[in-house]
């Protein structure tokens, strides 16, 4: 069937044909969706992401399939709903996946308690409805059971969150107790302020949010400056760039870190705003090879293996380097191995104990290509 929709060309259709052929994929698309609800739960339930190393269901579709890491958490979460509450599992048949999966986007886990009491009556709701009004009909409900918000959050429960976007920039989201958000306002504002009497804005009327961006820059950047605070670590900011690449104009490097490419001559400005410390890979100017004296990886190792392998090893893991640790390939009191580069992997939290208790094996062929074997003996490929 795939192949003959390969084939197919609309173009040489009738209107009347081309009508029904769009009906018609419509119908297959809700069926396949509604198959694959299905399968990933009962992929989730036997937990057979374990078989490929990943640490969850959405992590191996990530790996395996082109979906992002938010529609593969959601496929994960809708599947697992689906399969443990029965009313769902028979809506999928009445309502379609794509009307149900727009109302399961509302549940949230804190909402959680408050839709299983009311999921009969939304579903009864919903089946007289189209795709937009569940959308209307979920939002107001998701109000009103969370008219008074959250609880009054304590210090613990303050939270600031930072992920990149699709236009390679930063997204932030946070949220803070009372005493702490009025803190943070106040430091900032009271920092806005300054920056234009300075006249940092250039005379021109600023947004708050542009306001408030420039001045936690400012903050952070002079909180950082050792001619202001000496007791402090300057930021650093690592890059990886050739020669070649930093002395052309239309030159580019890599940020340590993240996916992003930027531009030799901002490499060049970075060089002089940040604490840019030189990854030596080999040479005389840097020792990287310290034999059995020391099991810990150094700092500089560090820095090293973060620009080599910019971030997990295991194939279609995405964890950065600073959610990886060091790993010893030839284990160090087990197999005598060294501290040297050529010995050492990032691994993030989930495959570094899959390597050392799941009885995973990662090794290094001469040359320098690694490879992991699953505790059966079989190579790992995706």
């Amino acid at each position: 069937m795939i192949e003959e929709l390969q084939q197919l060309d609309p173009d040489s259709l009738t209107d009347a044909e081309v009508t029904e052929l769009v009906l018609s994929l419509r119908r297959v698309a809700e069926t396949v969706e509604a198959t694959q609800l299905r399968a990933v739960g009962t992929f989730a339930t036997r937990k057979l992401h374990k078989t490929d190393g990943a640490y969850s269901t959405g992590a191996w579709l990530r790996s395996h399939t082109d979906l992002g890491r938010h529609e593969a958490n959601s496929l994960e979460r809708h599947a697992r709903l689906v399969r443990t509450r029965p009313l769902l599992g028979m809506a999928l048949d009445t309502l379609g996946a794509t009307k149900l999966r727009t109302m399961l986007r509302y549940v949230t886990f804190r909402l959680g308690d408050a839709y299983a009491e009311a999921e009969p009556v939304l579903l009864e709701q919903i089946a007289t409805l189209d795709t937009d009004e569940t959308v209307v009909l979920m939002r107001g409900w998701a109000q009103r059971v969370d008219q008074d918000g959250r609880e009054p959050k304590s210090w613990d429960d303050n939270e600031l969150d930072l992920q990149t976007t699709y236009e390679g920039g930063w997204h932030a989201r946070g949220s803070f107790d009372p005493e702490t958000g009025a803190e943070l306002a106040a430091a900032l504002d009271a920092e806005a302020e300054a920056i234009y009497r300075a006249g940092g804005t250039d005379g021109q009327q600023l947004t708050l949010g542009r306001r408030r961006a420039m001045a936690l820059l400012e903050i952070i950047r002079r909180n950082h400056d050792p001619a202001h605070a000496d007791t402090q670590v300057p930021p650093t900011v690592m890059v990886t760039i050739t020669l070649d690449e930093l002395l052309k104009r239309s030159g580019h490097g890599d940020l340590i870190g993240t996916r992003e490419h930027v531009s030799s001559e901002t490499v060049r400005r970075l060089c002089c705003d940040a604490n840019i410390i030189r990854v030596v890979t080999d040479g005389a100017s840097e020792i990287l090879d310290l034999g059995r004296s020391v099991r810990t990886a150094p700092p500089k190792y560090r820095r090293a293996l973060a620009a080599r392998d910019r971030g997990c090893v295991f194939p279609g893991c995405d964890r950065p380097p600073g959610h990886c640790r060091a790993h010893h390939i030839k284990w160090w009191d087990r197999d005598g191995g060294e501290t040297s580069l050529n010995n050492l992997a990032l691994l993030c939290h989930h495959h570094h104990h899959l390597v050392h208790e799941g009885n995973w094996k990662l090794t290094r062929a001469p040359d320098g290509t690694l490879q992991f074997h699953k505790p059966d003996g079989t190579p790992f490929r995706l």
